[in-house]
């Protein structure tokens, strides 16, 4: 059973401080709001420097319509409904996640990972694979056959071939452990951190990983070449490797690359004869490719090309004949524009459990974390090999009462630990007990920790409370004004009528055209198409004679539009042909079929407008009711104060 010592103390002298510092702009019915949460989202809003009078002004309408709709929503219990907390909930866990990391490291971490990026590796290696849960036995024992193998390249043994007698890399055998060229982001971390960490030359310490033991050997070091975006057209080599179909595929290949230098279309070439499935149908284009995510040929093939649009001759790889072409290139941009973009990769790599784990270790020590050794040994001895299983039950022991661990005032005993592990219950692929019991509690104290953490974030972060509030009040508002308003100007269909029938006059089509609109690619297409409008034959017919040597000699369009909208007609129009006007580029020829005076809107031409207009009014009419029902109050003097 927890155990919660809360002390009030503290906290109520800093609420009488923070009230000092924080004073109330205003109160809406009654709850209050202070000048720090006003500000906050003024400022959210308002981007000036300079900070008038006339703006505060402007923004306090919007603000206090704002907390009139939330408050509405609080009195009809819409805080209190299952779907809004669990809604509230998510976005909870999302904006905790950037406050439950060592920011201090995850910020080195960042500028480590950019200074990786500016430069890329060329690395062999050779691996010892060793589960993540074997016994120390299997452990030691990958380990001395990494350390073996190691000892061996010192003495002068060749590297490629100790990696294709020791590596559980598949590709070993046939690579000898070469990995060719690559950069950050693109291994494992610890891997990537041991081979920027080494000299070009030189051998790594034994690193472990989540697929084992590795060392490895730096080749080369070389600046970043950015990204590469390519084309490619590839003609498969067959599979049996048959001497006359490996000819016949570089023949084609090569036949291929006569036509592009002669300037045939690479887009039409690739769509022809590309055996990619994926990209030969868009004119074989790929995606961006950096260091490291290609195969070696196909990599110096396309990074020695200097010049968009330049062309390879044919490039063999394990896949086939390759002809590439270059489409676009980028260089590394600066930490500043790619700081975003490294974020979210060390959020997803290992680089992230580092920070957490150096968050935790913080905590345990502002918590004043301790954990009772005596006590967990005789837990662990008390323990037999059933609770590896998968149906593992906790059997209450006369060690339940006893105190485990402590943080935060907090008391976890024996018994809760044990109710976690039948909880939290699967088949540990763990050796022993200890070492199940070690993982286990590592998890579960950790995961208690981070929650505890979760609870005292507003406290200690005034932004994270700003954004949670925010939040909070803004799904409140979506929730009830889509009831009110919007959901309701939607479906309301008798109501939209009513509101329609009164106001037809407001709705009003200014003079109108109904016409034919001819847009042609140059004048002589324009010329041809008023000749054939004024011959009287129809406009697929106009169409297809002017399109006779070209789809893109003319493109028609019909419909109704007010002349007013019709920005590139400079005159009044009148019936029949007008025209040409010079519009983006092109001639528009304009047959006019019908002048249409100016007239009342009907209800289903205009439907979204006059919805639009119905949702503007149906607001108004609620806002007006919220002012008459809540009583605002609004200190001006803490207003104005706002800089």
């Amino acid at each position: 059973m927890k155990k919660l010592i809360l002390g009030c103390v503290v906290c109520s002298l800093f609420v009488g401080v923070h009230a000092q510092n924080d004073p109330v702009v205003m109160t809406v019915n009654g709850n209050q709001v202070t000048k720090s949460e006003f500000e906050h989202i003024f400022k959210k809003n308002n981007k000036d420097e300079d900070i008038t009078k006339e703006d505060l002004d402007e923004y306090l309408d919007l603000f206090i319509n704002f907390k009139l709709k939330v408050t509405a929503a609080e009195e009809l219990g819409m805080d209190t409904v299952k779907k809004f907390k669990d809604e509230l909930s998510q976005y909870r866990e999302q904006l905790a996640q950037p406050y439950l990391m060592d920011q201090s490291l995850n910020d080195q971490l960042m500028q480590e990972a950019y200074d990786h990026m500016s430069y890329e590796v060329k690395a062999s290696h050779v691996l010892v694979k060793v589960d993540a849960g074997a016994s120390p036995e299997d452990t030691l024992k990958a380990y001395n056959r990494i350390l073996e193998a190691k000892n061996k390249v010192k003495d002068g043994a060749e590297f490629a071939a100790i990696a294709k007698e020791y590596s559980d890399d598949p590709s070993a055998k046939e690579n000898g452990g070469t990995l060719g060229y690559f950069t950050a982001f693109k291994m494992v971390y610890p891997f990537e951190k041991a081979a920027y960490d080494t000299k070009p030359g030189e051998l790594s310490e034994i690193i472990k990983t989540r697929f084992g033991y590795h060392f490895l050997r730096v080749e080369d070091k070389r600046p970043a070449r950015g990204t590469r975006l390519a084309a490619h057209i590839l003609i498969r080599a067959a599979q049996n490797n048959v001497q006359t179909d490996a000819d016949a595929s570089e023949i084609k290949a090569k036949e291929i690359y006569e036509k592009l230098k002669n300037g045939t279309s690479f887009e039409q070439m690739a769509k022809q004869f590309s055996e990619d499935r994926n990209s030969a149908g868009i004119g074989g284009k790929l995606k961006w490719f950096g260091a490291g995510d290609l195969i070696p040929a196909f990599d110096e093939a396309l990074f020695a090309l200097k010049n968009i649009g330049d062309i390879s001759e044919p490039v063999k790889t394990r896949f086939g004949w390759h002809i590439i072409k270059l489409l676009d290139a980028k260089e590394l941009g600066s930490f500043e524009d790619l700081q975003g973009e490294i974020k979210s990769k060390i959020s997803k790599d290992g680089r992230n459990s580092k920070t957490r784990s150096s968050f935790i270790q913080k905590l345990k020590k502002e918590y004043n974390y301790e954990l009772n050794e005596k006590v967990m040994d005789s837990f662990k001895k008390s323990l037999d090999s059933s609770v590896l299983d998968k149906d593992y039950t906790y059997q209450s022991t006369k060690l339940d009462a006893k105190e485990l661990v402590t943080f935060a005032n907090r008391s976890y005993t024996v018994a809760d630990f044990g109710k976690a592990l039948e909880k939290n219950r699967k088949r540990s692929r763990k050796k022993s007990i200890e070492q199940t019991i070690d993982s286990k509690f590592a998890l579960w104290m950790n995961a208690e920790i981070i929650d505890y953490e979760k609870t005292q974030l507003e406290a200690k972060h005034v932004k994270y409370k700003m954004l949670m509030k925010e939040y909070r009040d803004g799904i409140l508002l979506f929730e009830l004004t889509d009831q009110i308003v919007w959901g309701k100007a939607v479906k309301d269909t008798s109501g939209l009528k009513s509101f329609y029938e009164s106001r037809k006059t407001d709705f009003v089509w200014k003079k109108r055209i109904d016409a034919d609109f001819y847009y042609c690619i140059d004048e002589k297409a324009s010329s041809m198409a008023e000749k054939l409008i004024q011959s009287g034959i129809g406009r697929d017919s106009i169409a297809k004679l002017i399109n006779e040597d070209s789809p893109l000699n003319v493109n028609v369009k019909s419909k109704k539009d007010e002349i007013e909208a019709l920005e590139f007609i400079n005159n009044e129009p009148k019936l029949g042909v007008n025209g040409p006007y010079q519009y983006n580029g092109q001639f528009v020829m304009v047959n006019v079929k019908e002048i249409i005076e100016p007239t009342n809107k009907e209800l289903d031409e205009a439907k979204g407008i006059i919805t639009a207009a119905y949702q503007d009014y149906l607001e108004k009419a609620w806002i007006d009711e919220l002012r008459e029902k809540y009583p605002v109050q609004v200190e001006k003097d803490v207003l104005y104060s706002i800089r």
